[in-house]
């Protein structure tokens, strides 16, 4: 049975790495790799569990979003679904829940796969330009602040956050590589919001793991000051002074900010009718008419809806969609796990912060990613409930 166990963690990491096409090393077309999803989790799917509702709820606004671009884009239903495949990657969920898998097969499976997206970022970054990766042949080598995004850039930040909450509790260094890793990673992605985050949960996890009293606050302190030595590594450095230049331009009290153009955009000129605005106009494919005009056309006027992150994601996947998006994140978000698992609830709130202006929540391979950790969280938290009950019982007893 253990070796069965065993088993199941390296089919389900291979599954999982195949369905993250390696971060871009393989190219795999997304309808059969949903098809595979489909086909092993299929018998799961009538079965009521925390997170399956919410599920089904997204992909229904989503195909009253497909039906909205049928009427009023001409953009068929089956177009619709088939341009953005990696958002039915939700699915995933039902198969983890198919195959009974444990606490400890599933956080294997991410601890490895944050590692090798760790180390995959990282010799990407060293070899540019030559490109390995998807993500990093669509950059531009003649711009000197180089960032790429890899897919299943998600694992960055779980290892970011995992790392750090099993170091500071039970001091394994395996994490501490893990952690290191994450931070280098995130400064070399070279996003403010991501930066700001990360530091702010940081530290706020620090505090609600450990406490607030003087000696913790020397630790944060003391971490500070090694953060700011890092900052003087010449890679780290440069990051910072191209944020800071970026930081400069790339703000709302510029009128040219390519968000403020975007916006302006998306609320005075796209929508035909409240209809649209509310179920949207579809997630645009490339080989449709309407998905020529969003990609190609509106894209020359640096238009594009992915620039607004999940408010983006409505004008074409329908409110509803993001609502229920959000619904669940916040039920992640608020359910008491044990503190080892307090990084699946820091890891929803991140994401929704710094998908106010990017598409990290939705970016290619991250819904794989919340499907792991919304079946990890509900697993932790029938797992805590449990205990609870069984310590009660037997307080209960024995006071009879």
């Amino acid at each position: 049975r253990d070796r069965y166990k065993k088993m199941n963690v390296y089919v389900f990491l291979f599954l999982f790495l195949l369905i993250e096409k390696y971060f871009g090393l393989i190219d795999l077309r997304g309808g059969l790799l949903v098809l595979i999803v489909v086909v092993l989790g299929y018998k799961q799917w009538r079965i009521k569990s925390l997170f399956s509702t919410y599920i089904w709820m997204v992909y229904f606004f989503m195909f009253l979003s497909a039906i909205s671009s049928y009427v009023y884009r001409g953009q068929t239903i089956s177009q619709s679904f088939s341009a953005e495949p990696t958002l039915l990657y939700l699915l995933f969920y039902f198969v983890l829940k198919r195959y009974h898998m444990t606490i400890i097969q599933i956080e294997k499976i991410i601890y490895i796969s944050s590692l090798l997206f760790v180390i995959s970022y990282i010799i990407q970054y060293m070899i540019y330009p030559i490109a390995i990766f998807s993500g990093a042949a669509v950059v531009n080598p003649e711009i000197d602040d180089v960032r790429f995004r890899l897919i299943g850039q998600g694992l960055a930040s779980v290892g970011l956050f995992m790392g750090f909450n099993k170091y500071i509790i039970n001091r394994n260094k395996r994490y501490l590589c893990l952690f290191l890793g994450a931070v280098f990673v995130i400064v070399l992605l070279g996003f403010r919001t991501m930066m700001a985050c990360s530091i702010f949960f940081l530290i706020w996890m620090y505090v609600r793991i450990k406490g607030f009293n003087f000696k913790n606050l020397c630790y944060l302190f003391l971490g500070g000051i090694v953060f700011i030595c890092l900052l003087n590594i010449p890679v780290f450095y440069e990051k910072i002074i191209f944020m800071i230049e970026r930081n400069a331009t790339d703000n709302f009290s510029n009128d040219d900010y390519v968000r403020i153009v975007n916006f302006n955009y998306f609320i005075n000129e796209h929508f035909n009718n409240t209809i649209e605005w509310l179920l949207g106009t579809g997630i645009p494919n490339e080989h449709s008419s309407y998905g020529f005009y969003m990609l190609s056309e509106l894209a020359l006027r640096q238009i594009t809806y992915v620039d607004w992150g999940l408010l983006g994601l409505s004008w074409t996947a329908g409110i509803g969609t993001v609502v229920v998006m959000i619904m669940y994140s916040v039920r992640a978000i608020t359910l008491k796990v044990d503190n080892s698992y307090f990084y699946i609830n820091v890891w929803f709130m991140y994401m929704l912060m710094i998908s106010i202006t990017t598409m990290e929540f939705y970016r290619e391979g991250n819904l794989a990613i919340q499907a792991i950790l919304l079946y990890l969280v509900e697993m932790t938290y029938t797992e805590k409930k449990k205990n609870y009950e069984n310590t009660t019982c037997q307080y209960n007893y024995t006071n009879v």
